[in-house]
């Protein structure tokens, strides 16, 4: 973008091809997650990614790494997010290429590239831990407050989040409650998240 005058036709190209790339180094982050998510049992084998959910992954990640971008996408275009129609072409131009296989019985891709393997984290706080059916560490915009109000509020929860599991963040509020796990706060662009943490 240096050295291109804002408001001009070759800025706004530049812009939308920085969204682009950055929405196409997403959706490689979010396949790679996949394919970890099949080896470690937590998918179906075979399963492919459905486009769906590699989407609303892109957004959220999107979301907390450039809150400039994540605007932009949001914008209204023929009626819809600029950002749906953009992530029907990157993934439109994997496919042409060959980066990424798409299934059209069930509208499902996968890549194309070799996955390495997961690698443990070596910093203790990004293990994996499983405590009660809970998989840790767990990334939510809930602080530890919020997270026990909704505990207490099981009604309340489920119908401002139908979608959300209550059982997993009564169960964290649990292990909060007794000191099993810690929680610790991260600023990304003006917005907190809270990663919560088995303690060791």
């Amino acid at each position: 973008m240096r050295g291109i005058e804002p408001g001009t036709e070759n800025f706004g190209i530049a812009r939308l091809q920085l969204v682009m790339d950055f929405m196409n180094q997403a959706i490689r982050w979010g396949l790679e997650a996949h394919v970890q998510g099949l080896r470690q049992g937590e998918i179906p084998p075979g399963k492919g990614c459905q486009q769906g959910l590699l989407e609303a992954a892109t957004f959220g990640l999107i979301e907390l790494e450039d809150s400039e971008i994540f605007e932009l996408i949001n914008m209204e275009n023929q009626g819809k997010p600029l950002g749906d129609m953009l992530f029907g072409e990157v993934i439109r131009a994997l496919v042409s290429d060959n980066t990424v296989l798409y299934n059209p019985q069930d509208g499902t891709v996968m890549p194309t590239w070799e996955v390495p393997p997961f690698e443990p984290p070596a910093d203790p706080e990004l293990q994996d831990h499983t405590l009660d059916g809970v998989k840790y560490p767990v990334a939510t915009v809930l602080s530890p407050e919020e997270l026990q109000h909704w505990a207490m509020n099981r009604e309340e929860f489920k119908a401002k989040f139908p979608n959300a599991s209550y059982t997993k963040v009564a169960t964290t509020a649990m292990h909060l409650i007794n000191g099993v796990v810690y929680a610790t706060a991260h600023e990304h662009f003006g917005k907190t998240s809270y990663l919560y943490t088995v303690r060791h």
